[in-house]
């Protein structure tokens, strides 16, 4: 699963190792109600297609942390790849033009690669609340 994260919402797809759409492209409120229908429209794509989902998302200053918080409290898979990492992949791509409503499915693609991120913020959990407290 691939996620954009703006300030007031964020943008969900599911692509399966094929680069078969299993979610379209889906917007979200980025507050509690918005996160927890996100996860009630996991589940019933988990009931469809298999109980493994791994989440990636974009690093967005403070703007993911909510939800990447709440992913990983849910005990799922979630990474954050740098913005630089996936820079490298939209230029290898013939699309080079990128609005948020693409940013979801490219996020996608990058995984079905396995471009891995290449740090997981879980490591630094001091780290984060540290910028947190400074913003």
């Amino acid at each position: 699963m691939g996620i954009d994260v703006s300030k007031d919402d964020f943008k969900a797809a599911v692509k399966d190792s094929r680069n078969k759409t299993l979610m379209p492209r889906n917007t979200y409120k980025k507050d509690k109600t918005g996160m927890d229908t996100f996860m009630n429209d996991v589940d019933k794509l988990k009931e469809e297609h298999g109980d493994h989902v791994i989440y990636r998302m974009e690093s967005t200053g403070i703007y993911h942390l909510p939800l990447y918080q709440y992913i990983l409290d849910a005990g799922e898979d979630v990474k954050v790849f740098n913005g630089l990492e996936l820079e490298g992949f939209k230029q290898s791509q013939i699309r080079k033009t990128e609005t948020d409503e693409i940013a979801a499915e490219r996020i996608a693609e990058a995984l079905i690669l396995e471009r891995m991120p290449s740090r997981d913020p879980t490591e630094e959990p001091s780290l984060i609340r540290i910028r947190e407290l400074e913003r």
